[in-house]
This record gives structure tokens, sequence and C-alpha cells, in this order.
């Protein structure tokens, strides 16, 4: 594999410009309401755009609007997320019947279009208060419903960050804020946090990245990283920036460990009762 130094900011905003010049005319998001924003960015956590674009449309069809999924119980909502296949299902259900039932008791509707009158301090402060918000879904919403000048580290723009060595694979959420900082004019983020998101979710994808058709694949060292750093594990493993999704997935291992021993175990129960079976014939 090539060493290569790693990229400048001059590097980066001739990246951004490529990927300006593919993407420009083809990011046709339909912008949607604060709350359906909100709604869509939590279906979105550890899931495809796809299938989050997918699920979102279940909703939509399935229910006359988010006031009937307010009252519908946990597990109707969970059924259509189980649909699509989302992951972490009874999770998101709880958390999206959890935000719409705070909503309603808060503000005695089921809307957040008024925080578009809001300064910015205030619609934060308005979004912190709802419980079961994150700052990485608040930010997608303060981008997306609002236009506001935020860079939201979700998977598909730290994987690109990543991948195209501005900071390591393995780099937190603050390594890569602090990278931004010194990357991203304040002037620029709204832009360059829409086609960077945009190239993560339709190119650099996080299994069987389009490398073939990737506007910066000359430029991008990962297509040149050996085999074993691309498996679907190590990608998982340091590509997250969910914390919640890594405990789960250590209690599952550990779940799993725990019944492979106990089958273990009961197969030598087993074995042992039939050989004083035996010995007593």
């Amino acid at each position: 594999m090539k060493t290569r130094k790693k990229p400048t900011r001059k590097d980066f905003n001739n990246f951004l410009l490529k990927l300006d010049a593919e993407y420009s005319t083809k990011i046709t998001d339909e912008p949607k309401s604060v709350l359906s924003q909100l709604i869509f960015s939590i279906i979105a956590r550890n899931f495809t755009r796809k299938g989050a674009d997918k699920a979102f449309s279940v909703f939509q069809n399935k229910f006359v609007d988010w006031n009937e999924v307010r009252i519908s119980s946990v597990s109707e909502i969970a059924e259509v997320l189980e649909q699509v296949k989302s992951p972490n299902v009874e999770k998101k259900a709880k958390n999206i019947k959890k935000i719409l039932v705070d909503i309603y008791s808060d503000y005695h509707k089921i809307s957040l279009e008024f925080v578009k009158t809001f300064s910015a301090e205030k619609t934060k402060k308005i979004l912190q208060s709802i419980r079961g918000i994150t700052p990485r879904v608040m930010d997608t919403v303060l981008l997306y419903a609002l236009d506001y000048p935020v860079v939201p580290i979700v998977s598909p723009f730290a994987r690109v960050i990543r991948r195209l060595g501005f900071v390591s694979l393995t780099a937190t959420q603050k390594e890569i804020k602090k990278a931004l900082d010194r990357l991203i004019p304040k002037t620029k983020i709204e832009n360059y946090s829409r086609l960077l998101i945009h190239h993560g979710e339709s190119v650099c994808t996080l299994q069987n990245p389009n490398c073939r058709k990737c506007v910066l694949k000359r430029f991008c060292p990962y297509p040149g990283l050996p085999k074993s750093m691309k498996t679907a594990a190590f990608i998982k493993n340091t590509e997250t920036l969910d914390i919640d999704r890594l405990k789960d997935m250590a209690k599952k291992r550990k779940k799993q460990l725990r019944l492979k021993e106990k089958k273990r175990r009961e197969k030598v129960s087993i074995a042992s009762i039939g050989k004083t079976n035996k010995s007593q014939k």
C-alpha cells in the first residue's frame, strides 16, 4: 500500500468542488417538516438511506398523521420498522412514541414548525429538552429542516472523512469535529455537509462501496487498504459512532456465549447420564 501524506484543507476544498460538480443537480431531497425530519433521523440511525426512506414511506401510508402514531402502541410502531428490517426496532419504536407523547404534552399539538420563528439558540434548547433526541439527531434536524449551518457527524459523513484520510479510521466524534473546524469554512458548512452525507449514502457506503464510480477515487487511499481492514466486522467496529449500538453488540455477544456455554453443559450432562445408565446396566 502506498504511503500518502495527510490531506490538507486545500485538498479538502478540491474534493468538495468535485462532489459539488457531481451531485449539485442530483441531491433532490424533498424538504420535510421539522417533526418529520426528526422522526426520519431516528429511523435512519444505523440504517441505510434506502431503508430509512422506505420505512418513512410505510409510516406515511399506514398512519394518517404523527398524532395517530402517538396514540398507537409501541408494538404497532415496531411492526412498521420490522417490515423494512430496520435495526434496533424496539428501541426506535419506544423512542418515536416517547418523543411524540412528550411534544404533545409540552406544546398541546403534534408539530414543531413554531421553532422556525425562534433564534438558533432557542431552537436548540427546545430540541435538547425533548427526551430521546441525541446531538446527532438534533444536528440533522437543524441542517435539513431548518437550514442551519451545522455538521451532523452521522455515519455516512464520518465514513467519507475517515476513508479520505483526514482523520484515522478509528477517530472519535470529538476528533472528527476538531478536524472539521480547520477544514470547513463556516459559510460553507451547510452545503459541504449535504455533499459529504450524500456521497456516503450513495457511493461510499458502509459495505461494498462503489469505488469505481467515485469521483475521488484517484485521491482516496481507501481502495489500497489491505482486505483485512475492509471486512464488515472491522468497518462496523471502527466506523460506528453509536455507543449504544456498541453496547447492544456487546450484550448480544455475551448472551450468545452464555447460550453456547449452557448448551455445552447440557450436552455434558446428557452424556454423563448416558454413561451412568450404561454402567448400571
